[in-house]
């Protein structure tokens, strides 16, 4: 699996695959970006790469309408549209210690790029912030100047995030050291 460096998910998912589901995926980090990475993927160089749906077809989207590639499994807490037929993450797993840990992953990358304020917040001011925000996704210049960079708008509502955040603070201890001993020792 090619990857730019160490410290995003195309680096550390690959190794959780390996030591949690028994793959055996050899990461060669130092691509100078992920077009590196499709290139080497195209001079078979690397055989994948662990990349994010929105950065995948908003940068190479012939990729996936042409057919050039295969995805085989989604991190993530719901499949995409687009991706109906693909497990999740978690799907892989044969017990409820094995769930537990796949989804406090999928969880954590589902997350993406939040954005959100510190604890404490009034109701009535996170109120406005949540529904400036949602305004914004759904502003019809904003969606069509996305459209035209080919950028994927799907947010994670607030409320959603919030849950997801709270449920990823609240998972226990024992699945945490699980996914800690299992992350790259370079991290």
């Amino acid at each position: 699996m090619g990857n730019t460096g160490v410290g995003g998910p195309a680096s550390w998912l690959p190794e959780l695959y390996n030591k949690l589901l028994g793959t055996k995926f050899q990461v060669i980090n130092g691509y100078g970006s992920g077009t590196e990475v499709k290139l080497a993927m195209e001079r078979g160089e690397v055989d994948g790469y662990c990349n994010p749906w929105a950065a995948l077809i908003s940068a190479t989207p012939e990729l996936v309408r042409d057919h050039l590639i295969s995805i085989f499994v989604q991190a993530g807490v719901q499949k995409e549209k687009e991706l109906p037929d693909v497990p999740l993450l978690s799907d892989f797993a044969t017990n409820a210690e094995d769930k537990t840990t796949l989804d406090f992953i999928s969880r954590s990358v589902s997350i993406g790029r939040a954005i959100g304020t510190t604890p404490g917040v009034p109701a009535a001011r996170l109120a406005i912030l949540r529904k400036a925000f949602d305004d914004t996704l759904a502003d019809p210049d904003f969606l069509a100047e996305a459209a035209k960079e080919g950028a994927l708008i799907a947010p994670m509502d607030g409320t959603t995030l919030q849950q997801s955040i709270e449920e990823i603070v609240n998972t226990p201890q024992a699945i945490r050291d699980r996914v800690k001993a299992a992350m790259p020792e370079q991290l």
